[in-house]
């Protein structure tokens, strides 16, 4: 919990309109990148445990598989 007298006694430095742009123009790819890899990952992990069950099971074989996840991706 912060008191509002330390919360007032608080410094904020801002950049310049420059700096945030540089700032910008270099997190900004890295961040559509973080977010293009989190739903990479979430139908990876979909597509595993839609198939993993199956193929311990033999219901399917893992060429069967593959054809399903290059269908998918």
């Amino acid at each position: 919990e912060l008191k509002p007298s330390f919360v007032g006694d608080i410094e904020i430095v801002l950049p310049s309109k420059d700096v945030q742009q540089v700032f910008k123009s270099v997190a900004g790819p890295l961040r559509d990148k973080v977010v293009q890899n989190q739903s990479e990952s979430q139908t990876l992990a979909e597509l595993r445990d839609t198939l993993l069950p199956k193929i311990m099971s033999g219901k399917i074989r893992v060429a069967d598989a593959k054809r399903e996840v290059e269908a998918a991706v």
